[in-house]
């Protein structure tokens, strides 16, 4: 194996195709080396791991994209606090949400999928949630507590910028009282 150094690498003709390596073969770029249009639309600034796959079949996969979901929630931190928080995290790439404040910081400007439940108490009557995007509202969601394992959800996508923060809070009514798969709350980045 050899080193080839030089400044241009064209085609004889200026246009066309130019094919490094062949099928099954690995370019490998070293980290810390910027590779300008290598593919089209995608760019890294990652000196470490893989940013971006893309497989055979053209499926993308994006191991870094920020997100996270927690579930089994405790109604009592929605109904003393006003605030969704806690759970247990299943996966929070990136760590940008914080479990014991309930708020999902947006890393990077761009549409984020918020969804989310919230269990009411059976026989309570109405409950209400609103999803908050800098402490501004962005949705209601609403459901009657009449009979069991009832209550309002809600899935939107919002526009935030870097820093800005997403929250779900209590509008009124009772949420279970107790840990509960059908309470949970989840941001993921859509780009």
């Amino acid at each position: 194996m050899g080193t080839l150094k030089t400044t241009n690498i064209q085609t004889i003709t200026g246009s066309g195709t130019l094919t490094l390596g062949t099928s099954g073969e690995t370019i490998t770029i070293p980290s810390g080396v910027t590779a300008t249009n290598f593919v089209a639309g995608v760019s890294s600034s990652s000196t470490s791991g893989t940013a971006i796959s893309i497989d055979s079949s053209n499926r993308v996969t994006m191991s870094s994209n920020p997100g996270f979901f927690a579930t089994l929630i405790n109604g009592t931190t929605y109904n003393s606090g006003g605030r969704l928080s806690g759970g247990t995290i299943r996966y929070n790439t990136g760590s940008h949400y914080n479990s014991t404040t309930g708020v999902f910081t947006c890393p990077i400007a761009g549409r984020y999928l918020v969804y989310c439940a919230v269990l009411a108490n059976s026989g309570t009557g109405r409950l209400e949630g609103q999803v908050h995007l800098n402490g501004v509202l962005q949705a209601n969601f609403n459901g009657n507590a009449t009979d069991t394992y009832n209550g309002p959800t809600a899935t939107i996508v919002v526009s935030g910028a870097a820093n800005d923060t997403i929250t779900i809070d209590r509008g009124s009514g009772t949420a279970f009282g107790s840990t509960h798969s059908n309470t949970y709350f989840g941001v993921q980045f859509l780009g």
